[in-house]
């Protein structure tokens, strides 16, 4: 029976899914590639009805792909509210052949207090960039949030092993425009977009400047101060997120040319689920 693997995204603004097909490259390393699904399932759900949209979606391609013989892991992570991620699992458990791991363990080595504390987002695409370049690097995501975070490859008898050491967490450009109008007495709600001018010659174009620039110096900083906790490191540098390309044009982070990674989040979810299910199927052993 074929396996199909696929990994759901549930953040506070928008959901996301995405199909991975493995396979094994010439040193044994395990190699991902998304892709492509089609039908409803355009990849990603609108926060207006995130279940019922997405509930509906996954309900009607999932019937069709395990009637056809097909076998689907599905690995779900969701920052958004408890309520909602047990209603998905719980519609998700519906499903004959279905396996659904509910936010599983990213395998990193956590130097957060607590652990427990840290976003899962965060965690997987940290896991992310360190299957994507096998070095340590610094993870900035644009989304609803902004979010630099430091993971460092510990290497232990010639063996890699990832570690997040922690990062910061600002407000993403939505919020901050958000934030701008109500808690202002006439201030506009203005929608943002990459590439104002400095300048702004009315109190749009000014809140425009502001959030737009502000982010991108934030992010900025953020990678500088957080590079400075590594020293002597050899830091990469991968950017994620749906704004992304806030912080791609111009050049912005002094030397260092960012890779963008659209899908980090979902990468690292990927590689989780399916240590879990390996782990899960290793026979144990005896007493």
């Amino acid at each position: 029976m074929a396996l199909e693997l696929w990994t759901l995204d549930v953040g506070n603004s928008s959901a996301k899914l995405r199909c991975w097909g493995a396979s094994q490259a010439s040193d044994g390393r395990r190699v991902l590639r998304r892709a492509e699904l089609t039908g409803e399932l355009r990849g990603q759900f609108e926060p207006a009805a995130p279940l019922a949209g997405l509930s509906a979606a996954l309900d009607r391609a999932l019937g069709a792909r395990t009637s056809g013989g097909a076998s689907v892991l599905l690995a779900l992570s969701c920052v958004a509210s408890l309520a909602l991620q047990e209603e998905l699992a719980a519609r998700l458990a519906c499903h004959s052949g279905v396996e659904t791991l509910v936010n599983p363990d990213a395998g990193l080595a956590n130097d957060a207090s607590p652990p427990e504390s840290v976003g899962r987002d965060r965690l997987y695409a940290a896991r992310g960039a360190f299957e994507r370049l096998g070095a340590s690097a610094i993870v900035v995501d644009v989304g609803s949030a902004l979010t630099v975070d430091l993971m460092l490859v510990d290497r232990e008898n010639g063996r890699a092993r990832p570690r997040f050491a922690g990062g910061a967490i600002a407000p993403g450009p939505a919020l901050l425009a958000r934030a701008l109008h109500e808690h202002t007495a006439r201030l506009p709600l203005v929608e943002v977009r990459p590439g104002a001018a400095a300048l702004g010659r009315s109190t749009a174009a000014a809140i425009e400047s502001g959030v737009f620039h502000g982010l991108r110096g934030a992010a900025a900083e953020l990678v500088q101060r957080l590079a400075s906790q590594a020293p002597g490191a050899a830091l990469e540098l991968v950017v994620t997120g749906g704004a992304a390309r806030w912080l791609l044009e111009p050049e912005l982070f002094q030397g260092r040319a960012p890779l963008h990674e659209p899908d980090l989040v979902h990468l690292g979810l990927a590689h989780a689920a399916l240590d879990a299910r390996t782990q899960r199927a290793a026979p144990r052993g005896g007493a």
